[in-house]
This record gives C-alpha cells, sequence and structure tokens, in this order.
C-alpha cells in the first residue's frame, strides 16, 4: 500500500469518526452504523482538499431503490486513480454484483467544485465537516500534504 492508499484509509476512518447526521444529505435517514451515508458530495470535497484530482457524480437513477434523481460523488485522483471513500453507505451485494460499476462509476463525469459550494446546504454541511477533519487530524495534517505532495 502506497502513502497515497494510506492517507486515504485514515482519511476515511476520520470521516467515520466526525460524519453525523448534520453534515449528511439525508440527516433523517443517517445511522451510527452507517456513518458515511449521504455524505459523498462534502466527503469527495475533503478528499480534494488534501489529495487533489477531480470531483466525479453519477447518477443513481438507473440503480434500483435510488431512482429519485439523486447523484453520488466521488474523486479521481492526480494519478487517475478512482477513489469512493464514502461506498461503504452503499449495501455490498449493489457494489459487488457489478451494477454499480455498470450503472454509476461508468457514466461519471467531472464535476466543478465552485458550483457544489455554490449550493448552502452543501456549503455549510461541508465547512462543518472540514472543521471536525481538521481537529482530528490536528498537526498531523502537515504530514498528509507532506506525503501526497
Amino acid at each position: 500500500m502506497n502513502s497515497i492508499d494510506t492517507g486515504i484509509k485514515k482519511l476515511e476512518a476520520i470521516l467515520k469518526n466526525v460524519c453525523d447526521s448534520e453534515t449528511s444529505y439525508w440527516p433523517k435517514n443517517w445511522t451510527k452504523e452507517n456513518p458515511l451515508y449521504g455524505h459523498c458530495a462534502v466527503a469527495s470535497m475533503i478528499v480534494q482538499d488534501y489529495f487533489g484530482g477531480d470531483l466525479i457524480r453519477g447518477s443513481l437513477k438507473k440503480v434500483r431503490g435510488y431512482g429519485n434523481g439523486t447523484y453520488h460523488y466521488w474523486n479521481r485522483l492526480p494519478n487517475g486513480k478512482e477513489v469512493d471513500i464514502t461506498s461503504s453507505q452503499f449495501p455490498e451485494e449493489l457494489l459487488s454484483s457489478g451494477v454499480f460499476e455498470r450503472l454509476v462509476y461508468r457514466d461519471g463525469e467531472k464535476r466543478n467544485r465552485k458550483a457544489l459550494v455554490s449550493i448552502s446546504s452543501v456549503s455549510n454541511r461541508y465547512r462543518t465537516l472540514k472543521r471536525r477533519v481538521e481537529r482530528a487530524i490536528g498537526n498531523k495534517l502537515r504530514s498528509y500534504q507532506a506525503q501526497i505532495y
């Protein structure tokens, strides 16, 4: 495992500890058992903060049970690797069956961060979550950035 993979795993663990209903897109459905539920956009922005790259968005409209016009976000790192730090919010059978790969990941498109941040609810949830992550990382922030750049 390289330093970027290690950093991603550490960030994912931190996010699982600091995410809650206040920072979820779907606060009524958020649970402690599924801590990253509804956090794909804001978590992807935080991944981008520390690791660079692009925000990618895919539609969930073709996925049974998710067809209400919502989207899912993940990251494409500068090295071209795609990372979905919040994939655990979805049922394992959906991810392992290849359905998600065919219907969501394959058609993902690069999104503009400014457009996403211009949505006040996203911006507020992002700022709250970013503060929590920074507190959790503390002085480790510089070492994460040193690993990345």
